[in-house]
C-alpha cells in the first residue's frame, strides 16, 4: 500500500480519525461511507485490497507519506481514536508507559504493590529495561505519589500535551 493509492480509495479526516470511501468499493458500501469496522480489541480493522489494515496505521501514512517506523502508540489510550494528533510513533519501551492497570494489579494504582515482608507499599516504574525503585510508604496514597512523580521524570509519555 502507498499513500498516493491509499488516497485514491480513501478520504481521511485528521481532525476526527474517520475514513471514507471515495468510490464505490462494492454493492454495499457507497462514496462517503465510513470505513472499516472496529475489532474486538478496540483497534479499527480496514479492508483494502483485498487486505486488511489497521487504521491508526494507515492514518499515518495517509498524512505522513510511509509507514511508522516503530509502533504507534494511541496517546489517550483509546484504540479506536485514529485522530492524528492522538497518534505517536514510538519504541516498545515508550509504548508500554501508556498502558492501562493491568488487571492483576491489587492495589488499583499503576506501579504499586503491597509488599507483605516490609508491610509497606512499594512504588516503582518500569523504564528502559529495568524497575526504578520510586520508595516504601505506609500508605497507598505516598505510594502512588511517588510512582507518579518518577514517572514524570523519566517517562515520555504525556498525556495532557492532547487536548480532546
Amino acid at each position: 500500500m502507498t499513500q498516493a493509492k491509499l488516497r485514491e480509495l480513501l478520504n481521511y479526516d485528521p481532525l476526527t480519525g474517520v475514513f471514507t470511501w471515495r468510490e464505490t468499493a462494492n454493492n454495499r458500501l457507497r462514496p462517503g461511507d465510513v470505513a472499516g469496522s472496529v475489532r474486538k480489541s478496540g483497534y479499527v480493522n480496514l479492508g483494502v485490497g483485498g487486505k486488511l489494515y489497521l487504521a491508526h496505521r494507515l492514518a499515518w501514512l495517509y498524512v505522513y507519506g510511509a509507514w511508522p517506523s516503530k509502533e504507534l502508540d494511541h496517546i489517550n489510550e483509546n484504540k479506536s481514536d485514529n485522530r492524528i494528533a492522538n497518534l505517536r510513533d514510538v519504541n516498545r519501551s515508550q509504548n508500554c508507559q501508556n498502558i492501562r492497570l493491568p488487571k492483576r494489579n491489587t492495589s488499583g494504582v499503576k506501579g504499586v504493590y503491597f509488599d507483605k515482608r516490609a508491610s509497606l507499599w512499594h512504588a516503582r516504574v518500569y523504564h528502559d529495561g529495568r524497575h526504578h525503585c520510586a520508595g516504601f510508604h505506609a500508605r497507598l496514597r505516598d505510594a502512588a505519589a511517588a510512582y507518579a512523580a518518577l514517572a514524570a521524570k523519566v517517562h515520555t509519555h504525556n498525556p495532557m500535551a492532547l487536548t480532546s
